[in-house]
């Protein structure tokens, strides 16, 4: 009979050690938290455990008595302290302070075991299937835990569910949603919704919100338990509701009828809404600059929205490319502009402080005899594309190192030399404003000079010289600037087939061609001017005063 009892016993007592089981496992902590196993008791009643181990394959750490109340936890962990100041845990679970083996990193066999090394259970884990920080959750408590089939990585946001039902334990209604994947060919955003509960589930609604605005749902009925849906969401389409370009983050979830697992529903993330073809195009650009000066390319914003150019693409000829990282805002039938080299702000200083401007130090670099230049946004869509050559320039000035090409128009197509022209400004470049072969002819022409009267004499340093303004009715011309006495003698050229645009300023200090000062008098400047495109020709006179 003795020995009948002692079998019952032992019977009985391994009855209750096979229904407890390891439910959740921290191996691979960050910070302070430390490494951490937790027990979960299936039944409906109250066990008590007594000189039992956990064990790892060399080493093992005795508890000499445990208690998990009817489908309670319990949690065994070396430092107590700094779990719980890194985790709430509930107060009905109790934690166990032990000398908890150390948990590998990579894999694990972990077994908790009688004092006679009776299996009570064992688990075998990856920590591939998780990450670093977020624990390893059984899934089914009945099932074996030896592979990343009943093993998950941790869902809840927190990280883990120390203490709590696992993240991953089957509920009776569970909407998940599992995944989110973009198609950038397409532009198409894939919403992935499972059935992870135990029942099937009758209708179920998946939301797409910006800024806690819907934007678009999505319904499906009778999804069975195990089964997923799929839905696809055009991304460029959003923009009818957000009225917004660029970056846009989204918050989804998906709802049903008695799914009270809210870990699992939601999913932020953020898309790229794409501009259309052609809303920026390219409208200047530097590819030879001078020595010490920087490469940039300036963009026209053709739409009637503020661009953010933060995230797209400068490709050119050969693989390089120009990442744009930083927020580069493009206004409204405006202009932005983006440098590689810091000394593109030395040259043009009134533009450090423009959210127009962007100066980022790259590799990238445009060939000085021809490259390509493609505006691509994140999901590799062309907004905008030329081919350039070094022969877009005009050949008829002197140099053109230092000199952009400037488009005649911002709404002329790119990739078509007639669309482009060297820029006529003595600066070389007009980034961030209308370019200087765009700008509208004057009405009028006209050719000033002040101070006049002027003397190369005066003892005042602003009347030594005087400074002849003109404005002509062409785009680009060739001017030349003659001074003549009143005898109609020339003394002084002041320009001689100078390249420039339709407005410009030149100096005489009322010396002749020999570098001596002329006597006081009247004097007549001369300036003809020639078309860049028509051969036109157009001259204006003016008198000039050298007072004593």
């Amino acid at each position: 009979m003795k020995s009948l009892a002692f079998f019952l016993l032992v019977f009985i007592n391994s009855i209750a050690y096979s229904q407890i089981v390891i439910n959740e496992i921290q191996p691979y902590p960050v910070g302070n938290e430390p490494e951490w196993v937790e027990l979960f008791n299936p039944q409906d009643t109250a066990v008590t455990l007594k000189n039992i181990y956990l064990r790892d394959k060399t080493s093992r750490a005795a508890i000499t008595e445990i208690t998990l109340q009817p489908k309670g936890l319990a949690i065994l962990v070396k430092d107590s302290g700094a779990l719980l100041e890194r985790r709430i845990i509930p107060q009905e679970v109790p934690v166990y302070k032990i000398s908890l083996p150390s948990l590998n990193n990579t894999t694990e066999s972990v077994y908790l075991t009688t004092k006679d090394s009776l299996i009570i259970d064992s688990i075998y884990y990856d920590v591939k299937w998780s990450a670093q920080g977020i624990s390893i959750e059984r899934v089914d408590p009945m099932l074996p835990a030896l592979s990343n089939a009943n093993l998950k990585r941790c869902e809840h946001p927190d990280s883990a569910t120390c203490g709590f039902t696992n993240s991953v334990a089957p509920t009776d209604v569970d909407a998940k949603l599992s995944r989110l994947e973009i198609d950038s060919s397409t532009s198409t955003l894939r919403i992935f919704v499972q059935n992870s509960g135990k029942s099937s589930i009758a209708s179920l609604t998946t939301s797409v919100q910006y800024q806690q605005t819907t934007l678009h749902q999505f319904s499906h009925q009778t999804l069975v338990s195990g089964d997923s849906v799929l839905f696809t969401l055009s991304i460029d389409s959003l923009y009818s509701t957000t009225k917004k370009y660029g970056y846009t983050p989204l918050v989804l979830f998906v709802s049903a009828a008695n799914d009270v697992r809210h870990t699992n529903d939601t999913i932020a993330t953020t898309v790229f809404i794409s501009p259309p073809v052609g809303a920026l195009l390219v409208n200047e650009f530097m590819f030879d600059p001078q020595s010490g000066g920087s490469e940039f390319i300036e963009f026209y914003n053709t739409t009637t929205d503020t661009l953010n150019l933060q995230g797209m693409d400068i490709h050119d000829a050969s693989t390089t490319a120009l990442s744009i990282t930083s927020q580069l805002h493009a206004p409204p039938k405006g202009y932005c502009v983006i440098a590689t080299d810091s000394s593109f702000l030395t040259q043009f200083p009134l533009l450090r402080i423009q959210s127009n401007v962007a100066v980022q130090k790259s590799s990238f670099s445009l060939n000085s005899d021809g490259d390509a230049i493609t505006l691509r946004t994140p999901y590799n869509k062309e907004i905008d594309y030329l081919y350039y050559s070094s022969k877009w320039h005009l050949t008829d000035i002197p140099t053109t190192k230092g000199k952009s090409l400037e488009k005649l128009s911002p709404m002329l197509p790119s990739n078509s030399q007639s669309s482009w022209t060297t820029c006529a400004l003595t600066e070389g470049a007009t980034p961030a404003v209308i370019n200087s072969v765009a700008r509208e002819l004057p009405t009028t022409t006209t050719l000033t000079a002040t101070p006049n009267p002027f003397s190369p004499r005066s003892t005042v340093g602003a009347k030594q010289s005087t400074i002849c303004s003109y404005s002509l009715p062409f785009k680009q011309a060739h001017i030349t600037a003659t001074v003549f006495d009143v005898n109609g003698m020339q003394v002084k050229t002041l320009l001689n087939n100078h390249f420039t645009g339709a407005t410009g300023t030149f100096v005489w200090d009322g010396r002749n061609d020999v570098n001596f000062a002329l006597a006081s008098g009247a004097y007549i400047v001369l300036m003809e001017a020639v078309d860049e495109s028509t051969q036109q020709t157009h001259s204006e006179k003016l008198l000039l005063v050298i007072g004593e």
